[in-house]
């Protein structure tokens, strides 16, 4: 055999336990520059396991030097080697490695834990060096939480760009640890508007049921942002019960994000009520007997209910004798999900006292239908012959004709 297959037969025993050599004999075939650099590496792994009361330095060593097949198994090895003095060590020595290392460093020692890397992880997290200082923030989130950790992604999560805020955010949403969630209540409850805003958005990523009372008095607050984070955390958890304040927050809102926020929140609140023969009334009610300005902004929440009774309601909008919320109806039933409001529609373009809102009904209806195919059986033809008599339009009638074609009924036929 070659030489090269003779180290591969020693490597293969010593890994599986045989031989006598051990420790020696790896450390023989690391520091014999004959052999492969591969299986100069394989060695000196070995020893690291083998030795683990000297594999701290020995890491530190390859780290700060520049090989990189030696620095990816220092790497490989941090997550596995058996020794208490390891991420201490690394910790104390990660500022001396290269902006790569040390990148590397924190992300192995994020997944071994352990809060005897937090002190060196939180500092980096200030690093000036972009790719440290977004590998520190994302690693603080799977290590052992404190209020130390909790306040700085919170300040990031405020006052940074776009990018960090949003690693940090997330990171602190995956923090764990003895009172880090009595930090996001209390920072959510009282402090300034900036932090405020992540505390409150936090306890919807972290699903802190408990915090739904601050998020509904979060409402008077002066600031805009403090306002939108709330309820972005309350279209997340908020219960169905909370119906009710939501709708009203939603009609009261003056802010264009506060608005969409809280139509988002009052979506989801409402399709969490299981009873779905009730859940949609309050909305339905709200729009019946709303102002214009307040049918325009609760409108739009119809099709993302999407039931029958938000149907209904869209309908009678379209039929209204005000020009903006009529044409907004209509514009809704044109749209509305697998064109379920076609009947609406049909009688928008029949009944609406506004040609506008007629013709849009009309060209909307033949959409649904040429969309929705169906067995000749199964077509609509009642409906479409209630448009052919509501339409003076030639081209319009024509098309409807053809449509009438598809069906098999006698009163298509007739």
């Amino acid at each position: 055999p070659s030489a090269r297959e003779v180290v591969a037969a020693k490597l293969s025993c010593l890994a599986n336990g045989a031989g006598t050599g051990g420790a020696e004999a790896l450390r023989s075939i690391f520091e014999d520059p004959r052999v492969s650099k591969a299986q100069r590496a394989a060695a000196w792994r070995g020893l690291l396991d083998r030795e683990p009361s000297a594999a701290a330095e020995r890491i530190i060593v390859v780290l700060d030097g520049n090989d990189p097949a030696f620095k990816q198994v220092a790497l490989e090895a941090v997550a596995s080697v058996q020794s208490r003095d390891l991420v201490p060590a690394l910790c104390e020595n990660l500022v001396t490695f290269d902006s790569a290392t040390q990148t590397a460093v924190i992300n192995a020692v994020a997944l071994k834990g352990g809060a005897a890397a937090v002190p060196a992880v939180l500092a980096s997290a200030r690093s000036a060096d972009a790719k440290v200082r977004s590998a520190a923030i994302t690693a603080l989130g799977s290590l052992p939480g404190n209020r130390e950790t909790a306040m700085e992604l919170a300040h990031l999560a405020a006052g940074a760009g776009a990018d960090v805020a949003k690693l940090a955010r997330h990171s602190l949403a995956r923090l764990s640890g003895p009172g880090v969630d009595a930090i996001v209540l209390a920072g959510a409850a009282q402090s300034e508007p900036g932090l405020r805003a992540v505390f409150l958005e936090e306890i919807g990523l972290r699903s802190m049921t408990e915090g739904d009372p601050l998020l509904l008095k979060a409402r008077a607050d002066a600031n805009a942002s403090v306002r939108v984070a709330a309820l972005q955390s309350l279209g997340d958890i908020a219960p169905a019960s909370d119906q009710g304040a939501i709708l009203a927050w939603a009609i009261d809102a003056a802010n264009a994000r506060e608005v969409a926020r809280a139509l988002r929140a009052l979506v989801n609140v409402t399709r969490r009520n299981p009873d779905a023969a009730i859940r949609d009334r309050p909305v339905v009610e709200a729009v019946d007997v709303g102002s214009a300005s307040v049918r325009l902004r609760l409108l739009p929440v119809l099709p993302r209910l999407g039931d029958a009774a938000a149907a209904a309601c869209a309908g009678r909008m379209a039929l209204e004798p005000a020009p903006e919320v009529a044409a907004a109806a209509a514009a809704i039933l044109v749209n509305w999900p697998e064109g379920a409001a076609l009947e609406q529609l049909v009688e928008a373009a029949e009944r609406s006292g506004l040609a506008e809102v007629r013709a849009t009904a009309l060209q909307g209806a033949m959409k649904v239908v040429e969309r929705r195919r169906a067995k000749p059986a199964a077509e609509p033809s009642d409906l479409v012959a209630r448009l052919l008599a509501a339409s003076k339009d030639a081209s319009a009638r024509r098309q409807l004709v053809f449509l009438l074609g598809r069906g098999s009924s006698d009163s298509a036929l007739a």
